[in-house]
């Protein structure tokens, strides 16, 4: 399975959260703290700071809004817009 978040992942590995170090996670950490959003030059500056690609950096990311949502009591499709 292939698409712009996961290129290059098997069904399987994109259901595992990405192996980082503390220093790497602390990095997402503060940046998904600031903003819950993320954009293209985003994920760019945090695959070169931390020296993860950008597929881990999105999938990371991913994870990590799922995690807060599910915190804050919201479902998976809070701010969707259906025609």
């Amino acid at each position: 399975m292939s698409n712009k978040y996961f290129p290059s992942s098997s069904p399987d590995e994109m259901n595992e959260k990405p192996k980082m170090s503390p220093d790497q996670e602390s990095a997402l950490d503060m940046h998904f703290n600031r903003n819950k959003t993320m954009h293209a030059s985003d994920v760019a500056i945090l695959s070169a700071e931390t020296g993860l690609s950008e597929e881990q950096v999105q999938q990371w990311f991913l994870f990590r809004l799922a995690s807060w949502r599910k915190e804050q009591g919201l479902g998976p499709l809070v701010g969707r817009l259906y025609e």
